[in-house]
């Protein structure tokens, strides 16, 4: 049993039996033909008795097997045919290639095809011929169809980014390349805490996650016949919310001074939160843990004022607002906020 891949031009065994006035030349591996030519001025056609007890005696070569790997391959493989083949003699065998790519012959003349430019469904076709310097075997011709090509996945995107705060909805686009050019769909398989959720399109809801929850997402890719293998996206942690102010409540009270408290919540529930004014007008203060404003303007300090409020979870979440004060210039009165920026 000699392998295909092993190629030689040894053909002392003939040579030996021939006479001087002609030899026989082989072609080169896979690229020609052994016919026999004339080597010199002696008539060639005339077989001798030498030659002809030799060709009698000789055993035919026999191609055995022949099979491709990749066994179905897609479009732009490295094709291989492997074929196991056989000399009643043990004589030294090589094996000669002709390829076609639908019905269009190549230039290839080795065991071996690179499918550029091949479509999926091409018929591949390859004809092998086993000789052994006195004689052929029977061609063996094997096809196969270029089969569909997966599709990859390329770049995932996550929106808005790696950070991801509770109440906006994360969001992945990924992208993919087919080889036969074919549509592409995506399937996606979330995780939260690695506990599979419900939600299978490219967004996940946040609305009931928390600071510290851990995000994953897995894309796969699909043409309709196959799918690409899973795409893990980095995992992502859900990180602190800043509190968030609500409206005011409160109206001027003769007396204290106490007009407007700022209210405020925290979407991870933080039990503390810290109120405090940035360049209040003149004798303005507010509770740092109630939020309670108090101020008693005085009668220069009539008008519309600004007073910025800022929130602190104590986890690192600020948030900062702009209220409007509007004093009477009659009586110095302040009127709650008007509105909230």
């Amino acid at each position: 049993m000699v392998d295909t891949s092993r190629v030689s031009n040894s053909i002392s065994k003939t040579m030996a039996l021939l006479p001087l006035a002609a030899t026989l030349v082989a072609g080169p591996v896979g690229c020609g033909t052994d016919e026999p030519r004339d080597a010199g001025s002696g008539d060639a056609s005339v077989e001798t008795a030498e030659e002809a007890e030799a060709s009698a005696e000789n055993g035919i070569p026999r191609i055995d097997s022949v099979r491709f790997e990749p066994a179905n391959p897609g479009a732009g493989d490295d094709v291989r045919v492997v074929a196991e083949v056989s000399d009643p003699d043990g004589d030294t065998v090589w094996v000669e290639y002709e390829w076609s790519v639908s019905g269009v012959p190549t230039d290839d003349d080795t065991p071996r095809i690179l499918l550029r430019g091949a479509e999926k469904g091409d018929i591949v076709e390859v004809t092998l011929t086993a000789r052994d310097g006195v004689d052929e075997s029977e061609p063996w011709t094997e096809s196969v169809i270029v089969a569909n090509s997966p599709p990859e996945v390329g770049r995932v995107r996550v929106e808005p980014g790696n950070e991801i705060v509770a109440g906006t909805p994360v969001v992945v686009r990924p992208e993919a390349m087919d080889p036969d050019g074919d549509s592409v769909s995506y399937r996606f398989a979330w995780k939260v805490n690695g506990v599979p959720v419900s939600q299978s399109g490219p967004q996940l809801i946040t609305d009931a996650l928390h600071r510290g929850d851990r995000i994953q997402v897995s894309v796969v890719a699909s043409d309709s016949d196959d799918e690409s293998e899973p795409v893990e996206v980095p995992e992502l942690r859900v990180v602190n919310t800043p509190p968030r102010i609500l409206a005011g409540s409160g109206r001027p009270i003769a007396g204290d001074g106490s007009f407007h408290r700022v209210r405020a919540e925290d979407p991870d529930g933080d039990p503390e939160l810290l109120f405090e004014l940035d360049d209040p007008p003149a004798g303005m203060t507010i509770d740092a843990v109630t939020g309670a404003i108090s101020w008693e303007p005085s009668q220069v300090q009539p008008g519309t004022h600004h007073v910025a409020v800022i929130v602190d979870d104590l986890n690192g979440g600020r948030t900062r607002q702009t209220i409007e004060i509007t004093v009477s210039p009659s009586g110095g009165d302040a009127q709650p906020p008007a509105s909230a920026q």
